[in-house]
């Protein structure tokens, strides 16, 4: 499969994934109604973003299993449990210095910017609702996005490009897929982060760790500790009021730029002498 076969399975699941919300925005009677179909669209992205590979490239399962690399350890996998927190907590904090820079010019703005609004609550959901949020969040997303991203799209790119390029183009179209849900800087991070991670292991399975971490936190903090973290307007133009979220915000800072020089020799090493997942891989596998 080429690059322009991926580029062209993303675009139509960005494509079917706008229609259907703008869709249902419309049809949609009920809240509850607009929460299954929103869930279906999210579902039905995913399925094109998965099936479509697999059909094209006629992977079967053994395909599959070469296609995920070698199997962590133990340690390794908490390791990655370790830093998908991380990075969660960047994306949390970075937030809150996004809407408190915001602020200082504009509080109402300022404040549409904030992830956690207090007069905007989640909504109430029944528990075999919660139950399928989170094994989209946890299970499917993270399974899905790693097996298209980093499974196919990065050594695809890697192909022709350097790790560096390869990268960048990847976690740039990542956060496509994700705005506005996410944010721009802690979305490019995360995606920068998993697309070395996967080059230089190359293990999607530690990528997958990582995602589901990340995913499991977003679940919490969203739809369990969000009274915890509701803001109203007043006080975000304040420092003294972020002091918390300032702290993660170094602290996260600090870990993840201790993992990039840390991991950094090796995928430089790899770029010098042209290796790294993917070039040479074959998606025929039987």
């Amino acid at each position: 499969m080429t690059l322009r076969a991926l580029l062209a399975i993303l675009v139509l699941a960005l494509l079917s994934k706008g229609l259907f919300r703008d869709m249902f925005a419309f049809t949609a009677s009920t809240d509850d109604a607009r929460r299954y179909l929103g869930w279906f669209a999210q579902v039905f992205s995913c399925a094109l973003l998965f099936w479509m590979p697999v059909l094209l490239y006629k992977l079967r399962p053994t395909g599959l299993i070469r296609l995920t690399g070698p199997t962590p350890s133990v340690r390794h996998v908490l390791t990655a449990v370790f830093y998908g927190l991380a990075l969660l907590a960047f994306a949390w904090s970075e937030n809150a210095v996004e809407t408190l820079v915001a602020a200082q010019f504009d509080r109402e703005f300022a404040y549409s910017t904030w992830a956690y609004h207090a007069d905007a609550a989640p909504g109430s959901y029944r528990p075999g609702e919660l139950v399928a949020i989170a094994l989209r969040l946890v299970v499917l997303a993270p399974v899905v996005e790693e097996f298209f991203f980093r499974g196919l799209l990065v050594p695809t790119l890697r192909k022709t490009k350097s790790i560096h390029a390869a990268a960048i183009f990847s976690s740039c179209l990542f956060t496509l897929l994700h705005y506005p849900k996410l944010y721009l800087v802690s979305s490019l991070v995360f995606a920068f982060a998993l697309a070395y991670l996967y080059m230089a292991s190359g293990s999607l399975l530690l990528c997958i760790a990582i995602h589901g971490s990340f995913n499991a936190g977003v679940f919490i903090m969203e739809y369990v500790a969000w009274p915890v973290l509701a803001r109203t307007a007043d006080g975000l133009h304040q420092p003294g009021e972020w002091v918390v979220e300032l702290v993660v915000f170094v602290i996260s800072s600090a870990i993840l730029l201790r993992a990039f020089y840390r991991y950094r020799p090796t995928v430089s090493k790899l770029d010098r002498h042209g290796g790294g997942v993917g070039q040479n891989r074959s998606y025929s596998a039987r």
